[in-house]
């Protein structure tokens, strides 16, 4: 399982996102960006570790990297005032598909149609359990005013020492009922 790198970085005044996507395009001997995004709201807010950080911070670029360290390069990191990083393993399968599975389902997200579901529908107070708030509604209806194409969620999971069988366990019975 490699061992990858999510980075949230505040760049800045003086950095775009475009001058260190640039810069990282030039680090490909030593750096592999697996995903690049700007990260635009929390589904599920943090409510355990580093919440003050992550919440109350505006990040302006999120990147998941695969590097010998583990460290933004030194480039890249004197564009940015802050940055929040952790180590996270993506098994191998799965990293190595990732450019093609990505780029099948971006491509088929844009021809699947809307069945108004949304129009009626049963709000809870949070999207804390994954479910549609009226919060999330409002994110995903002025999202679509200026970004019409698909989106890209990441989860970020951190199993209790026991926990990861569990999930295991959750993953099957998932993918069972996502078959039938």
């Amino acid at each position: 399982m490699p061992l990858l790198t999510v980075h949230l970085l505040s760049l800045n005044g003086n950095a775009t996102r475009e001058d260190v996507l640039l810069q990282l395009s030039q680090e490909r001997q030593t750096v592999e960006t697996v995903v690049a995004s700007v990260p635009r709201y929390w589904v599920i807010k943090p409510e355990k570790d580093d919440v003050p950080t992550l919440t109350n911070t505006r990040w302006d670029l999120m990147l998941l990297l695969k590097t010998q360290d583990g460290a933004l390069p030194s480039n890249i990191k004197s564009k940015t005032v802050r940055e929040y990083k952790v180590s996270v393993g993506i098994p191998s399968k799965l990293l190595a598909k990732y450019p093609e599975t990505n780029k099948q389902l971006l491509q088929q997200a844009s021809s699947v149609p809307l069945t108004g579901a949304l129009d009626n529908y049963k709000a809870p107070e949070t999207s804390q359990d994954l479910e549609l708030s009226p919060d999330l509604y409002q994110f995903m209806n002025e999202l679509a005013k200026d970004h019409p194409g698909p989106v890209t969620m990441l989860n970020l999971l951190h199993f209790k020492p026991d926990g990861k069988p569990s999930y295991y366990q959750y993953g099957q019975v998932s993918r069972l009922s996502a078959v039938i």
